[in-house]
């Protein structure tokens, strides 16, 4: 349906790091879990439709369980209290989404379990774990509660 719409609100889970089922660090042969999707719906929207972000419709991201590790920044903390260059690939991806109106918000229950599996560092909000996510990613305090929060304002459930 080649139409513009107006007032499209997507909440779009993301609850996986990488499309096949593999370990963090061999992701290298496949694309991010999701993030592709928004791209490609952002484009969508925008070239098809001559949507506007903001104004005809939003898109957010609920990011729990391993699609976290999707939200930290690629260089960072190794659980062992080195810096590390090449945990998150998508840094860029995710950082291109944001500027581009994408809202993303990481379950805190999902960091809490990278801290206390010791993934990430302990802390306060200024050295801790908030400190290793991507600028502009939000918070919230359970990935799946947020995305049944979103649905009952109106956004449209998406699991890619």
């Amino acid at each position: 349906m080649l139409v513009r719409r107006h007032k499209v609100k997507i909440v779009i889970q993301i609850n996986r790091f990488c499309r096949d089922s593999v370990v963090n660090a061999d992701c290298s042969n496949n694309r991010a879990y999701a993030l592709s999707g928004i791209r490609n719906m952002i484009k969508d929207y925008e070239v098809t439709h001559a949507m506007e972000q903001g104004k005809d419709y939003e898109i957010v991201a609920i990011v729990h369980s391993g699609g976290a590790w999707q939200m930290l920044k690629n260089d960072g903390f190794d659980g062992n209290g080195n810096t590390v260059t090449g945990r998150n690939q998508y840094e860029g991806l995710v950082s291109g989404l944001i500027t581009d109106g994408v809202r993303f918000y990481v379950g805190q229950n999902s960091i809490r379990g990278f801290i206390e599996a010791n993934r990430l560092p302990a802390g306060d909000e200024v050295d801790g774990a908030t400190s290793e996510l991507i600028e502009g990613v939000g918070y919230v305090t359970h990935g799946i509660a947020a995305i049944a929060d979103f649905q009952s304002r109106g956004y449209t459930y998406v699991q890619p």
